[in-house]
């Protein structure tokens, strides 16, 4: 099979199917979630590090 089939319904544009590359032998589908989970986090600690950095510069300033 191919790794990415695509073929069409009713519709005027084709629709791809992927789910075959999700469970290849060399990446699996458990490297992605690893994936997906760490760039999560690394945008939840960037955001709690500005917003710490902007309510100390608030009350450095006298706003809050």
């Amino acid at each position: 099979m191919d790794r990415i089939t695509a073929f069409t319904t009713g519709a005027r544009w084709p629709v791809v199917s992927t789910s075959s590359t999700l469970w290849t032998a060399t990446g699996g589908c458990g490297n992605r979630l690893v994936l997906g989970l760490c760039v999560a986090f690394i945008g939840l600690a960037i955001d709690q590090v500005l917003r710490t950095w902007a309510n100390q510069r608030k009350k450095a300033l006298g706003l809050a």
